[in-house]
């Protein structure tokens, strides 16, 4: 025996959207690298004109410069604090070497 059907104005299967996103790409070393290019064309050419990609591209050199310095500093600091956890745990390794040999197990 089957069980009685539902009438047709009420759904009883949902269909939800689906979420499809296909992001663009975009390759931020490419763009890095045309920047400079241009910046290094613009510094042969020796050219001085003001305009509104200059600001742009400024902006941008700062910005590149600025991701530099942070790098560089990040890469530092890390290797300090990598340098600092082998000293700890070499301490803790001779302290334990201490602790067993005054026990002698």
């Amino acid at each position: 025996m089957e069980a009685p059907k539902i009438p047709s104005f009420i759904k009883t299967r949902y269909r939800f959207k689906r979420f499809d996103f296909h992001p663009r790409y975009y390759d931020e070393e490419k763009e890095k690298l045309k920047l400079r290019k241009k910046i290094i064309e613009n510094d042969l050419k020796g050219s001085d004109e003001v305009s509104s990609k200059d600001g742009i591209e400024r902006h941008a050199r700062m910005r590149m410069s600025m991701e530099d310095t942070w790098r560089s500093r990040r890469s530092s600091e890390s290797r300090k604090s990598n340098f600092r956890i082998a000293i700890i745990v070499a301490i803790l390794v001779a302290i334990l070497l201490v602790i067993k040999q005054k026990l002698g197990i």
